[in-house]
């Protein structure tokens, strides 16, 4: 029989509070966690694995040595429109 794949994360059913590394740690329920976290061995009845979607960070800046993006041009300024010639009475 093939083994199950192991999750990505770990989701907190419910919100708990917990005791990690003598410090106290609040979880909300749905909060994600790494499966093989310390924190969760011995509380694993508090999470369900979860595979689903996990949103990436854009990097704001540039790492060293990296070149970002050439900034952005302003547009070009618009000429105001010429001025409407008057009406005349056509001569």
């Amino acid at each position: 029989m093939a083994q199950a794949k192991k999750p990505h994360y770990l989701k907190a059913r419910e919100a708990f509070v917990t005791f990690f590394e003598g410090e106290q740690v609040a979880l909300a329920a749905g909060d994600l966690v790494v499966p093989d976290h310390p924190m969760v061995k011995g509380r694993e009845e508090l999470f369900t694995p979860w595979d689903g979607p996990r949103f990436s960070v854009e990097q704001a800046t540039a790492a060293p040595g990296e070149k970002r993006g050439e900034p952005a041009k302003k547009p070009a300024a618009k000429k105001p429109a010429a001025p409407a010639e008057p009406a005349g009475d056509g001569g």
